[in-house]
Protein backbone atom coordinates (compact mmCIF):
# COMPACT_ATOMS: atom_id res chain seq x y z
CA UNK A 1 0.00 0.00 0.00
CA UNK A 2 1.47 3.65 -0.47
CA UNK A 3 -0.07 6.22 0.91
CA UNK A 4 0.63 10.21 0.92
CA UNK A 5 -0.57 13.82 0.31
CA UNK A 6 0.05 14.17 -3.05
CA UNK A 7 -2.08 12.85 -6.16
CA UNK A 8 0.89 11.74 -7.65
CA UNK A 9 1.55 7.69 -7.34
CA UNK A 10 5.79 8.31 -7.55
CA UNK A 11 5.26 11.08 -4.88
CA UNK A 12 3.43 8.54 -1.82
CA UNK A 13 5.46 6.59 0.60
CA UNK A 14 5.29 2.29 0.94
CA UNK A 15 3.44 1.77 4.08
CA UNK A 16 4.86 -1.47 5.29
CA UNK A 17 2.38 -2.94 7.57
CA UNK A 18 -0.08 -3.69 5.15
CA UNK A 19 -2.86 -6.53 6.46
CA UNK A 20 -2.47 -10.12 5.70
CA UNK A 21 -3.75 -12.76 3.16
CA UNK A 22 -7.86 -12.47 3.05
CA UNK A 23 -8.11 -9.28 5.25
CA UNK A 24 -10.96 -7.58 4.87
CA UNK A 25 -10.24 -4.05 7.03
CA UNK A 26 -6.99 -2.45 7.40
CA UNK A 27 -6.28 0.38 10.03
CA UNK A 28 -3.67 3.06 10.20
CA UNK A 29 -2.84 5.18 13.03
CA UNK A 30 -1.30 8.02 13.80
CA UNK A 31 -2.86 9.87 10.38
CA UNK A 32 -2.81 14.06 10.67
CA UNK A 33 -6.22 15.88 11.44
CA UNK A 34 -8.25 16.98 8.54
CA UNK A 35 -6.02 16.45 6.09
CA UNK A 36 -6.50 14.88 2.60
CA UNK A 37 -4.95 11.37 1.87
CA UNK A 38 -4.30 9.59 -1.39
CA UNK A 39 -3.66 6.04 -1.76
CA UNK A 40 -2.86 3.26 -3.81
CA UNK A 41 -1.95 -0.43 -3.65
CA UNK A 42 -0.52 -3.14 -5.45
CA UNK A 43 -1.61 -6.80 -4.77
CA UNK A 44 0.35 -9.50 -5.47
CA UNK A 45 -0.64 -13.48 -5.35
CA UNK A 46 1.61 -16.81 -4.90
CA UNK A 47 2.42 -17.02 -8.79
CA UNK A 48 3.88 -13.16 -8.63
CA UNK A 49 1.23 -12.23 -10.91
CA UNK A 50 0.41 -8.49 -9.56
CA UNK A 51 -2.68 -5.87 -9.82
CA UNK A 52 -2.36 -1.93 -9.05
CA UNK A 53 -5.33 0.06 -8.38
CA UNK A 54 -6.43 3.28 -9.17
CA UNK A 55 -5.31 5.90 -6.76
CA UNK A 56 -7.97 6.87 -4.26
CA UNK A 57 -8.35 9.60 -1.46
CA UNK A 58 -9.95 10.34 1.54
CA UNK A 59 -9.83 13.44 4.33
CA UNK A 60 -9.64 12.49 7.65
CA UNK A 61 -12.28 13.97 10.28
CA UNK A 62 -12.57 17.28 11.58
CA UNK A 63 -14.26 18.81 14.54
CA UNK A 64 -17.69 20.98 13.69
CA UNK A 65 -18.08 23.66 15.42
CA UNK A 66 -21.69 24.28 15.68
CA UNK A 67 -24.65 21.65 14.80
CA UNK A 68 -28.11 22.26 15.22
CA UNK A 69 -31.12 20.66 13.83
CA UNK A 70 -34.82 22.23 13.80
CA UNK A 71 -37.61 21.39 14.92
CA UNK A 72 -37.00 18.80 17.31
CA UNK A 73 -37.10 15.74 15.82
CA UNK A 74 -38.40 14.13 19.37
CA UNK A 75 -41.36 16.39 19.70
CA UNK A 76 -44.24 15.65 18.44
CA UNK A 77 -45.02 17.32 15.17
CA UNK A 78 -47.29 16.51 11.90
CA UNK A 79 -44.82 16.26 9.18
CA UNK A 80 -42.21 14.41 10.96
CA UNK A 81 -39.40 15.95 9.80
CA UNK A 82 -36.21 17.88 10.59
CA UNK A 83 -33.05 19.45 9.10
CA UNK A 84 -29.75 19.22 10.54
CA UNK A 85 -27.39 22.01 10.01
CA UNK A 86 -23.94 22.49 10.00
CA UNK A 87 -20.68 23.98 8.53
CA UNK A 88 -18.13 22.34 6.42
CA UNK A 89 -14.56 24.31 5.93
CA UNK A 90 -13.96 22.91 3.08
CA UNK A 91 -16.00 20.40 0.11
CA UNK A 92 -16.37 17.28 1.13
CA UNK A 93 -18.38 14.49 2.68
CA UNK A 94 -20.11 14.14 5.91
CA UNK A 95 -21.84 11.29 7.92
CA UNK A 96 -24.14 11.68 10.33
CA UNK A 97 -24.70 8.70 12.96
CA UNK A 98 -28.02 9.07 15.09
CA UNK A 99 -28.16 7.52 18.48
CA UNK A 100 -31.10 7.07 20.69
CA UNK A 101 -30.99 8.51 24.40
CA UNK A 102 -29.59 5.13 26.10
CA UNK A 103 -26.51 5.54 23.66
CA UNK A 104 -28.12 2.47 20.75
CA UNK A 105 -27.28 3.78 17.54
CA UNK A 106 -30.87 4.41 15.45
Amino acid sequence: MYIGFKPSKVDLNKFENCPGVNSSSFVISKLEHKKRYYWYMIVKNKFSAFLETEMYCFITGGMVEKFYNAPNPFSPIKDGKTCFVFCMRCDGTARIVIYFEYGDKV
